[in-house]
């Protein structure tokens, strides 16, 4: 993602959608800049939380708009304790799954559609996605982990999902990173590229964000995107990430098309015409 100056707001609008790589990264967070910290503009108390007009039978939208370059001190304390919680050696019980899948999105799909309907359009953006979730042992806080891999044309976007067991104020912390590269799976994943964007989902209120905004002073964040760096590190191996994803990657693109050998030149010998009978 691209730098954001100190003020920055966060749109997140609650509707459930199909995994998608920068599409539906952009529709959960999208961020609109200021000019700059002496330039942005003071929100109105209520400015927090909007519902935008729908007509009938549609869903209502509720609008958030969060300060995701520069939380407030409470929501780093929230964010701080939230990663100090999260298991930093896992201990996984048998169950785990793994799923693979493409996602295609209209250009101009409806975002308070809660299951759009596939793009027919071979223009359409269109992103390969593979997950990995491990169950957690009974005795645990969290009641799963879950890895998505995501690429489209644009790149590939990390995400490690921790839920709760029982989320009587958290329901789920969510560490992610966004690599713009048309490199394979294998070669991006050789690397440990570092969180940018912290999520916090609470429960019965808004969320809580801190995501990398290059042109704004976050030096007082580096040591919470240090520790959810070194947790997707750890992650990263104990789901065997680095094989599993490549190894499904390589099945959606389909097998690799096996050139036929050019026919070998042949040259036919005439045969010599009979003598003439005298």
């Amino acid at each position: 993602m691209q730098g954001y100056s100190g003020f920055a707001k966060r749109i997140e609008f609650r509707v459930v959608s199909r995994p998608f790589f920068l599409t539906a990264l952009l529709l959960t967070s999208a961020f609109v800049l200021g000019q700059g910290p002496s330039e942005a503009p003071t929100p109105a108390p209520d400015a927090s939380q909007q519902q935008i007009p729908t007509t009938p039978g549609q869903p209502k939208v509720q609008v958030n708009y969060l300060n995701v370059c520069n939380p407030s001190d409470q929501e780093t304390k929230e964010i701080q304790s939230a990663l100090s919680r999260l298991p930093k050696q896992p201990k996984f019980a048998r169950d785990f799954e793994i799923s693979r899948g493409r996602s295609t999105m209209a250009q101009q799909a409806n975002i308070t559609q809660a299951m759009p309907a596939p793009s027919e359009d071979k223009d359409s953006p269109v992103s390969d996605w593979v997950r990995i979730r491990q169950e957690f042992g009974a005795l645990s806080a969290f009641a799963n982990a879950q890895y998505s891999f995501t690429t489209d044309e644009q790149g590939a976007l990390e995400n490690l999902v921790f839920r709760f067991r029982d989320p009587k104020e958290l329901v789920q912390v969510a560490l992610s990173d966004v690599v713009t590269s048309t490199k394979s799976p294998k070669e991006i994943l050789a690397t440990d590229t570092p969180v940018d964007r912290i999520r916090l989902e609470r429960f019965g209120k808004s969320s809580v964000v801190l995501a990398r905004c290059p042109q704004g002073d976050q030096t007082k964040y580096n040591y919470l995107f240090d520790t959810a760096t070194s947790i997707l590190s750890t992650y990263r191996t104990a789901m065997n990430v680095r094989t599993v994803v490549p190894t499904d990657m390589s099945h959606l693109s389909g097998p690799v098309p096996v050139k036929k050998p050019a026919a070998k030149a042949t040259t036919e010998k005439k045969a010599a015409p009979a003598p003439e009978k005298k």
